[in-house]
Formats: structure tokens, C-alpha cells, sequence
């Protein structure tokens, strides 16, 4: 009886032992088998999902629609700036034009005197009427341009003498400067600047007068 309870407790003890070893064997076949999964993933099939080609169209629109924004924007305001410097370039071509006829069909040089400068010039036609180029206010486009301008008139006096508005006429606006220098009995340096808001331009000239010129 004795010998039989203690091959039965061998027994229990055995089957123990065989049960701890076998879960210990497969916790730690498990552990390895976790732990190599974590350190090797799953090697990625080769190309592109759809989501991610999606994303990646949606970021090229995205950028594309930004540059042409950028560039609608360059060059809208590119284009006025442009524009007004050829407005500049137009209306100093234009004052220029004018001076140049109105002094080259003139009889005599009255004002400056030569050598000096001066804001307007005095000059006498080929029947004695006094004949005067100079600066007034340009109210209107002062206001707009916010900077002091001027506009170039022209007037050419009568025998009497009496002022009258219709004998006058503007040539030219947005002047910023303008000076006549006589340089000969027969000839006068214009020097003038025209401005607007978005610059200034500068021309100067030569001019003489055609009958003196070519009684020489």
C-alpha cells in the first residue's frame, strides 16, 4: 500500500514537471516568435496604393493652382506699371513736340536772357506777339498722383494787350519740373520732368529758332 502511494505521488510529481517544462517551452517559442515579428516586418509589396497616388495628384494641384495664382499676380501688377511709364514716356514725347514747334516758329528770344534759367520763357512771333510757355498748378492731378504737379501753358498775348483765357492752352500735365536756359540769341535748353504715381521721366533738348537759323 505504501509502495503503491508513492509510486502514484512519483507519478503526480512527474506529470507536473512535464506540464511546467512544456508551458515554459511554448511561452518561450511564443516570446521569440513575437520579438521576430516586431523586428521583421512584413516586407511591402513593390508600387504605389491608390490613397497614396491620390494624395500625391491632390499636392501637384495643389502646388500647380499656387504658382499660377502667383504668377496671374506678377504679372497684373507688372502690367499698370508698365502702362504708366508709357503714359510718361508718351506725354514728355508730346510737351517735347510742342515746345520744339512753338520756339523753332518764333520771331525772338525775350526772357531768359543768355546764360540764365528760368521757369518759363518769354518769346516774341513773327508779327510781335508776346508768346509765354509756363507753369500753373495741376490741381487735379496732384490730388490723384499725391505729389506736387504742374501743367505747361501756353499763351499767346493780343495787340492790346488785355488778358484773355481763350488765348491760352495747356500743353502738357503731370510736370513736376520744367526750366528754359537761353544758351544763344537764337537757341534755349528745355530741361523737364513729368511724373505720375507710379515714377518720373526726364527729357532734355536742344531747340533753336528756324528763320535766325537759317538767315546764319
Amino acid at each position: 500500500m505504501a509502495i503503491q502511494r508513492g509510486i502514484g505521488n512519483d507519478l503526480e510529481i512527474s506529470w507536473k514537471l512535464s506540464f511546467r517544462v512544456g508551458v515554459a517551452k511554448s511561452w518561450s517559442e511564443f516570446r521569440k516568435t513575437r520579438t521576430k515579428n516586431r523586428a521583421t516586418p512584413p516586407a511591402r509589396k513593390f508600387g504605389y496604393t491608390l490613397v497614396e497616388i491620390s494624395i500625391s495628384a491632390l499636392i501637384f494641384i495643389l502646388v500647380g493652382l499656387m504658382v499660377g495664382r502667383t504668377l496671374t499676380q506678377l504679372r497684373t501688377s507688372t502690367q499698370p506699371g508698365l502702362s504708366d511709364r508709357l503714359i510718361l514716356q508718351m506725354d514728355a514725347r508730346k510737351s517735347a513736340d510742342e515746345i520744339t514747334k512753338i520756339i523753332r516758329e518764333s520771331g525772338e528770344i525775350v526772357r531768359p536772357f543768355i546764360g540764365e534759367t528760368s521757369p518759363y520763357l518769354v518769346l516774341k512771333d513773327v508779327i510781335n506777339n508776346v508768346c509765354i510757355l509756363y507753369l500753373d498748378n495741376d490741381e487735379e492731378t496732384s490730388k490723384i498722383c499725391n505729389k506736387k504737379l504742374f501743367k505747361l501753358v501756353f499763351y499767346v498775348g493780343n495787340q492790346s494787350g488785355s488778358f484773355k483765357k481763350e488765348d491760352q492752352r495747356i500743353l502738357v500735365r503731370s510736370v513736376k519740373r520744367l526750366t528754359f536756359t537761353s544758351v544763344s540769341p537764337f537757341s534755349v535748353s528745355v530741361n523737364a520732368t513729368l511724373a505720375n504715381l507710379k515714377g518720373e521721366f526726364q527729357f532734355l533738348t536742344h531747340i533753336g529758332i528756324m528763320n535766325l537759323e537759317d538767315l546764319q
